[in-house]
């Protein structure tokens, strides 16, 4: 299985570096070699303020538990179909 270092958001305001397998693309989609990925203003709000849960959804805390980074720059390395 191939891997990938990933910025882990586990919800308590931290960013985490852990190895994930790396993703087969679904159609429709591709698959990126990550040369850089920016973690903006509202990323760092995110980690700091919305991982916790509201009082709208008071079970479902937001942001927590996925990979972060939408702001890549790479290489696409794989298609899926479509």
């Amino acid at each position: 299985m191939k891997t990938m270092l990933a910025a882990y958001l586990p919800g308590n305001s931290t960013v985490d570096l852990r190895e994930v397998a790396v993703p087969t693309p679904g159609i429709n989609q591709v698959l990126i070699k990550m040369k850089s990925s920016g973690i903006c203003g509202s990323d760092v709000h995110y980690i700091y303020h919305q991982h916790r849960a509201t009082a709208a959804a008071p079970d479902k805390p937001l942001y927590q538990g996925f990979i972060n980074g939408h702001e890549p720059c790479g290489q696409i390395v794989a298609m899926g179909q479509g």
